[in-house]
């Protein structure tokens, strides 16, 4: 019971279910996933990926302010 409400909390909290934010933080964690490996190419070879981490903000708060409206 504790664990089903535990998992359910936060999600419905804002606005979702368990899946639906499941997704949700998933997408999110591939942003940051490719944004990591191209920042540490860019670290090597600087000429790379110059806008890569403005980007991933960009998307990430653009799915964030999407996903307040849907509210």
């Amino acid at each position: 019971m504790y664990m089903s409400i535990s998992l359910t909390k936060h999600p419905n909290k804002n606005g979702m279910g368990y899946f639906q934010h499941l997704f949700f933080s998933l997408k999110f964690f591939v942003f940051l996933l490719v944004a990591s490996v191209q920042a540490l190419i860019h670290a090597f070879l600087p000429f790379l990926f110059e806008t890569s981490t403005t980007d991933v903000i960009k998307q990430i708060n653009k799915c964030m302010k999407d996903q307040h409206s849907k509210k």
